[in-house]
């Protein structure tokens, strides 16, 4: 196979997504508003702004461990970043996520949470600022 195990991510998550679609199709369908009011676009920009640091990172590396544990690091960092940024999650919300890992994981990302963590109080209020005024 041409894609191997990248083409085998691909279509899983084309048919993942497939699945998700129809499912919030027939929801909308039998007048169930179960995703009424959910940022769906602002999801799909995170997603997109998410995969494009990565793509470069997985064709050019030569070892395969290197580009997935360096793809893995990039993709979470853009897409917690950006989902801050688009007030998709809060910097509670993401306190809580980091709580609920098991506690090897948990200590490996809460101490550069807790670095960062006055920095995105710091920009989740200048985010409201400018979402009222």
């Amino acid at each position: 196979p041409r894609w191997h195990t990248t083409g085998a991510a691909i279509a899983t998550t084309i048919s993942y997504g497939g699945v998700v679609f129809m499912y919030a199709w027939q929801l909308r369908i039998h007048g169930i508003r179960k995703f009424e009011g959910f940022p769906g676009v602002r999801l799909l920009v995170l997603i997109a702004i998410s995969i494009v640091p990565v793509v470069p990172i997985v064709l050019y590396l030569p070892s395969s461990l290197l580009s997935v544990s360096a793809g893995i690091i990039i993709l979470t960092t853009f897409y917690f970043g950006g989902a801050l940024r688009l007030r998709l999650i809060s910097t509670h919300e993401t306190e809580k996520i980091i709580e609920s890992f098991p506690s090897l994981i948990r200590n490996i990302i809460a101490r550069p949470f807790h670095i960062l963590r006055p920095v995105l109080v710091r920009m989740e209020g200048s985010l409201r600022t400018e979402a009222i005024g």
